[in-house]
């Protein structure tokens, strides 16, 4: 159909991932069945939350379990701007009701989530370049060196505090405020 084509990322495309029969499907979530979507950040990470309508209830026998993917697509009315394409880990969903469910979900970034145990040595910059390698995402930072030469070190946490944790311990200059957070294009902006 002409009109969805066009129309695909004005308005919300969602996709969910499912297994039917055994075999991985996926599923468009209607525009018109979104009651509400909303894209935020929980501390660095992208997050989601949907509202919607299972009008072909494809929920009802396939309820999203762990580690379930659900994809967003939005395209910018402003061609100055690039297409949002995400895809999440659902965390929570919630049956508000009849055919109505609640969706939230995280980044799908495997290695943000898990726990390590290893050392950095050099700046805060350097060592968040590092990270951004093994979490293959991107880096941007309007920040050129930082006078914090240290070891960093994450003794168990989860990357997405190791980050926030390193963010938080860096170190510029006394007129420097750091700022960090994954966007909607996969990268880690570090900003003073």
């Amino acid at each position: 159909n002409l009109s969805i084509a066009y129309g695909v990322g004005i308005m919300p495309f969602v996709l969910y991932n499912f297994k039917l029969n055994g075999n991985t499907s996926q599923y468009a979530i209607k525009e018109k069945d979104i009651n509400f979507l909303r894209l935020y950040h929980n501390e660095i990470v992208p997050e989601m939350e949907m509202i919607f309508v299972d009008s072909n209830n494809i929920f009802k026998d396939n309820t999203p379990t762990d580690d379930k993917k659900i994809r967003v697509f939005l395209n910018p009315k402003d061609s100055s701007l690039k297409p949002i394409n995400l895809q999440f880990k659902i965390v929570e969903f919630d049956n508000m009701g009849g055919s109505k469910f609640r969706i939230i979900g995280k980044i799908d970034i495997p290695e943000l989530y898990r726990i390590d145990y290893k050392s950095y040595l050099g700046t805060s910059n350097e060592a968040l370049r590092e990270i951004c390698k093994k979490l293959e995402i991107g880096f941007n930072s309007n920040i050129n060196k930082s006078d914090d030469l240290m070891s960093w070190r994450n003794v168990g946490d989860k990357y997405n505090d190791f980050v926030t944790d390193v963010i938080k311990h860096s170190y510029v200059s006394d007129k420097s405020f750091m700022r960090g957070f994954i966007d909607y294009y996969y990268c880690l902006n570090f900003v003073d």
